[in-house]
């Protein structure tokens, strides 16, 4: 099945991506069902759901300390709060949300979600030049992540290259066809200017 979607896509999967889709990411079942959940809360934009998310996360870490896939949700979580204004302390946030993605690529420094997740925050730092490294970095770890190629077209528009950021928005549409919603409002603002 996977090999046909992709076929679909008309996305290239390499020797180690196939592989890493046999990779259990954690043990324990309980953690991982955990992280499937708040991944799942994470693709709307509202604060109930994104605290939920954090839960969830809390909750597969808690299970499983070592669960970077954990570690890296709860990383979006405070993201997310400082992205939509969900905080009496945005600095905290984002700060938290570095700590996390730090944490995670000392952890396991080929995880691309990690990755991604250091070029948002950068990107929202305006650090434009790290967030570009980083994202290359995620994005060639899993060429078919799709939130790389979101990050990488939010980091473009962001930096003043819209025209540029079109081409990578719309892959990750094609990656996922039930995007975040910030992934839309990039494309937008994309296409507007």
């Amino acid at each position: 099945i996977a090999r046909e979607v992709v076929g679909a896509l008309a996305v290239r999967v390499t020797e180690i991506e196939r592989q890493r889709s046999f990779e259990k990411p954690t043990e324990n079942l309980a953690a991982y069902d955990y992280v499937l959940r708040g991944r799942s809360l994470l693709r709307g934009a509202d604060r109930g759901a994104n605290l939920d998310a954090r839960e969830m996360f809390e909750k597969a870490i808690a299970i499983d300390g070592d669960y970077v896939d954990a570690i890296v949700g709860l990383g979006w979580s405070y993201l997310r709060d400082y992205m939509f204004g969900w905080s009496e302390w945005p600095d905290r946030a984002i700060l938290k949300a570095r700590g996390l993605a730090q944490k995670s690529l000392e952890m396991a420094s080929e995880n691309a979600q990690a990755r991604a997740l250091l070029a948002a925050i950068f990107t929202f730092q305006q650090r434009f030049e790290a967030a570009e490294r980083e994202v290359e970095k995620a994005i060639e770890l899993n060429p078919n992540n799709a939130i790389g190629h979101a990050i990488h077209g939010t980091m473009l528009m962001w930096s003043g290259r819209p025209e540029r950021a079109v081409d990578p928005l719309e892959l990750a549409l094609r990656l996922d066809p039930k995007p975040n919603n910030w992934w839309l409002v990039s494309l937008g603002k994309s296409y507007y200017f």
